[in-house]
């Protein structure tokens, strides 16, 4: 995908797969590790070995979490998680109507992503299981800020009687190859989209920069959830993505894990 607002889109780095032997080396190296989220800034999914990499991760007793666009998501797909015991999936959809989805996520496909959301919600149904714990994405631009109410009710339709939430996030960062797309949500829209949303039974979350502080990479001690580059490089969260500066966090990584 060619998503017109992530940095993965203008980036000049060449993609690349970790290796599994590389990945198991990595799990090994923490014997205790409760939870992990193998979402890398691109599509799990294209990995050739990313279901042996949830089937490890689950033989393990790990939490997993992950994110997905949902247009590779497929029945095979859902299968696999279920029988595995995915715990947690972040399905990253951003619009409702297919003229806006397609025009943000560039080179998807709403109706084929559509109908991977409806069979993964039956199959819970039929697994009669209420893991995978489902929380919907929604990146808020200027392009989609005013499908927020009606996003709700899509998510509502989508997942019937099950329980579902959505998290909004604001675009945290207007690098120049994207500047000209952050919304700050006001206010009165948030409450009326709350409002929406209580009325579904649909949780929501919002994700946005009021009140943070901006600190020196070299001065964060912010250790508990540390991001892992493809090539090992380990960063801490708060020198964090989504404005396109590999760079800089390579230089202000912890080391690296290799």
């Amino acid at each position: 995908l060619k998503c017109v607002m992530c940095e993965h889109t203008h980036w000049k780095q060449p993609s690349r797969f970790m290796d599994f032997k590389d990945f198991v080396k990595i799990l090994d190296n923490f014997p205790k590790l409760r939870w992990i989220d193998i979402t890398g800034i691109g599509e799990g999914i294209m990995h050739p070995r990313f279901l042996d990499m949830v089937a490890e991760i689950k033989s393990r007793g790990i939490y997993l979490e992950l994110y997905d666009a949902f247009h590779r998501w497929d029945a095979k797909v859902t299968s696999h998680m279920m029988r595995h015991g995915l715990n947690r999936i972040q399905p990253s959809i951003d619009g409702c109507s297919k003229d806006v989805y397609e025009t943000i996520r560039v080179n998807a496909n709403f109706d084929a992503g559509h109908a991977n959301l409806e069979e993964m919600h039956r199959a819970k149904d039929r697994w009669a299981r209420k893991l995978p714990e489902v929380s919907y994405h929604f990146i808020v631009q200027k392009s989609n800020q005013h499908e927020m109410g009606d996003y709700i009710r899509m998510v509502r339709d989508l997942a019937v009687t099950q329980e579902v939430d959505v998290q909004f996030t604001e675009l945290l960062y207007e690098y120049p190859e994207i500047e000209g797309q952050k919304y700050d949500v006001p206010n009165a829209q948030r409450e009326h989209v709350d409002e929406i949303a209580r009325r579904h039974k649909v949780g929501v979350r919002w994700n946005h920069r009021m009140g943070r502080q901006t600190i020196d990479a070299k001065q964060c001690t912010m250790w508990g959830m540390p991001f892992i580059f493809v090539d090992g490089s380990v960063i801490r969260c708060c020198t964090s993505n989504e404005h396109n500066e590999h760079d800089r966090q390579r230089a202000n990584a912890m080391g690296n894990i290799f």
